[in-house]
């Protein structure tokens, strides 16, 4: 027993394959996952795919540190999206959870289809001119590109999005006052205690 499990021991690792990532409506990719990362090779049955896959098995095998560019989780933004929603509704009241929902679900209609490594500023641009053409109160469009912002932070804790990906998204600035002619959010009236006093009394 003790020369088989001391056999086991030695046994040397075995060789990534190359594995493809069925994409709907869009060529296929090819990855292959080594030491728990997934490596992206390019697209699926290329020459170009089969280089990837060499190199980075070639790497592997001598010990060295595969280059970053060459990792891609291959996540779209309706993957990122749902991942997102679905551990936020067991975090947050379910009124934020709608409000999160909401321009997601405006982000997912854009960009669903689209890897979140492509997403950049010019892309929550398109998103946010949906809000105002619908014409929303600037700082409720404001509050919801915030919320898309922030699912992409989510993402990068969890290696769905670049870290880049993100901070470009960061440097959008907020709609300002008079932007656009957007309407403005109506100020809430402090109730005076007689107002309230009168109220009881009818």
């Amino acid at each position: 027993m003790a020369r088989k499990k001391a056999k086991s021991e030695t046994k040397s690792p075995k060789q990534p394959t190359i594995r493809r990532q069925k994409r709907l409506g869009r060529q296929d990719t090819a990855f292959a996952v080594i030491d728990g990362q997934r490596i992206h090779l390019g697209i699926f049955g290329t020459q170009e795919a089969e280089k990837e896959y060499r190199r980075a098995v070639a790497e592997w095998n001598t010990g060295l540190i595969t280059p970053k560019k060459s990792y891609s989780n291959n996540t779209t933004i309706a993957e990122l999206v749902l991942r997102f929603l679905k551990e936020r509704k067991y975090k947050v009241s379910p009124t934020q959870w709608d409000n999160e929902r909401r321009p997601a679900n405006v982000l997912v209609s854009l960009y669903g289809d689209k890897e979140t490594s492509e997403f950049d500023i010019n892309c929550l641009l398109a998103v946010r001119n949906v809000f105002i053409q619908k014409r929303y109160v600037r700082k409720k469009i404001n509050d919801r590109i915030r919320s898309i912002i922030f699912i992409f932070r989510w993402g990068v804790s969890y290696k769905l999005v670049p870290s880049t990906v993100y901070h470009e998204l960061k440097a959008l600035i907020s709609l300002k006052k008079g932007e656009n002619n957007l309407p403005e959010s109506k100020e809430r009236r402090t109730v005076s205690l007689d107002d309230i006093e009168k109220t009881l009394a009818k």
